[in-house]
């Protein structure tokens, strides 16, 4: 009988814990909280990347929200770089977003899905650059339930992995 009683106390000190755990993790406290990748990496990745694209035209996007996205080894790369002289930070976003040279007369057009990757995801951005058609492949993998960046391909041969490798080469 007494035993019994303990056990309750026990599982009802459990559930308590728990449920105390439970609210920490989603007010955003704790090692297990979300992170903002995780926050805004939606499970739909033309979503996620028509999100990230819009507010970047807009100069909206914050340069913390943006990194929050990138894979573990291309955002170590990303804040190991040398960074411009002369730039502000949403001059900085939109070279990283669109591609080197990107000025502020930027319209994205057309956010689409390219299948064929068994996991991985590549999402095309159709956008113009002043009156200039122009195009960037975002490779996104799946990463704590939603999706992480790991490389952005410009149409003009760049890509934004290669660019901050030899930035942080730079840096170092």
């Amino acid at each position: 009988m007494k035993h019994d009683r303990d056990r309750q106390r026990f599982d009802r000190r459990r559930l308590l814990a728990g449920a105390v755990l439970a609210g920490a993790l989603f007010a955003g406290w704790g090692p297990g909280a979300l992170r903002p990748a995780q926050a805004a990496s939606s499970d739909d990745p033309v979503a996620l990347v028509r999100s990230v694209y819009t507010k970047a035209e807009a100069n909206g996007l914050p340069e913390r929200d943006f990194v929050a996205l990138l894979s573990a080894d291309l955002r170590r790369l990303w804040q190991a770089r040398a960074k411009p002289v002369g730039l502000a930070e949403a001059e900085r976003l939109r070279a990283a977003v669109f591609g080197p040279g990107a000025g502020s007369d930027l319209a994205v057009k057309r956010v689409t899905n390219i299948p064929g990757l068994p996991k991985e995801r590549m999402v095309a951005v159709e956008f113009l650059m002043g009156s200039e058609p122009r195009q960037v492949f975002v490779h996104l993998a799946p990463a704590d339930g939603g999706w992480t960046i790991i490389n952005i391909i410009y149409d003009q041969g760049d890509d934004f992995r290669r660019i901050a490798e030899q930035g942080s080469r730079t840096a170092s």
